[in-house]
């Protein structure tokens, strides 16, 4: 647009304080306010912010136009008529306008980089979030399961989990809010995009898991729990312990067959959002990382 501009600015020639066109093409003023329109209408405030540095360049250029049309509506452009002239401001001004609204834009962006305190506070909840998720799927419960019975071990995840699913859904939170705020949808390229898709899917995850599949799965194994405390099962350390008791109680009981049967489905999605949810906050937290300008 800025090129438009300036091809309109050497159509004209100054002679005795007055501008005079070479050749006044009043298409071209429309197309450079159509294209105006069009970036207003659909908020391109990126282009917007873009073509501002280009007016940098021809501001010492087109201020004096502005003037000379303000400020001598009588006198300027006399050969073309009074009902031309009043075009030629009108979209004067409306490129003015955007000329200024584009300086506003920069400087916003300018103004909104984040402070060291943001930053540490952004890469401290990050990294809360992934530290948690690999201790408790790869290292508490597998050191766990191997110390206690089996019972004892279903009672300490079901307290454990509803804290550390709903400390990953604050956490999510948070890290997704701090760089919404940061990153404006208009002003997102390719890789913050994803990037964004990434924490909010991150946040989903850990809100299936803290309102429905981890909930689910703890209800059915107290179930489970019941019945298998009827047949003296469950106070046996480890997981693999009295395997010919748990398959002929399967057999005998088709209610406890349900249970597990139902167990696994929702302890099977409450895994997967979980891995999902790792994999999020991996990704986000390399990606920090690769962009940190030293260590």
């Amino acid at each position: 647009m800025c090129c438009k501009m300036y091809e309109i600015w050497l159509n004209y020639r100054l002679i005795n304080g007055q501008i005079i066109p070479k050749t006044f093409n009043l298409l071209e003023f429309n197309k450079t306010e159509h294209y105006c329109d069009h970036l207003v209408a659909t908020s391109h405030l990126s282009q917007i912010s873009a073509f501002s540095i280009c007016y940098l360049h021809v501001e010492k250029l087109f201020c004096p136009i502005l003037h000379l049309l303000f400020s001598h509506p009588h006198t300027a452009v006399e050969s073309v008529g009074p009902q031309t002239r009043r075009e030629i401001k009108g979209k004067c001004r409306l490129m003015y306008t955007l000329y200024v609204c584009a300086l506003q834009s920069d400087a916003m962006a300018t103004e909104g980089e984040p402070t060291d305190l943001v930053k540490v506070l952004h890469l401290l909840v990050l990294s809360f979030s992934w530290g948690m998720q690999i201790w408790v799927s790869f290292i508490a419960g597998f050191a766990l399961v191997r110390q206690v019975t089996r019972h004892t071990f279903g009672l300490v995840q079901s307290k454990l989990f509803p804290l550390y699913f709903y400390s990953l859904l604050g956490s999510h939170f948070v890290s997704l809010a701090v760089y919404a705020v940061y990153h404006p949808r208009e002003l997102l390229d390719w890789h913050e995009s994803v990037q964004m898709f990434l924490y909010f899917v991150a946040l989903i995850m850990a809100g299936l898991n803290a309102q429905w599949f981890g909930p689910a799965a703890t209800e059915v194994m107290f179930q489970m729990r019941r019945v298998e405390e009827e047949h003296g099962l469950g106070n046996q350390v480890g997981l693999g312990s009295q395997k010919e008791g748990y398959a002929k109680l399967r057999e005998q009981d088709p209610k406890y067959k349900a249970y597990r049967s139902t167990f696994g489905r929702y302890h099977g999605l409450s895994s997967l959002c979980n891995l999902i949810g790792i994999i999020c906050t991996t990704t986000n937290l390399v990606y920090t990382a690769l962009n940190l300008s030293t260590i």
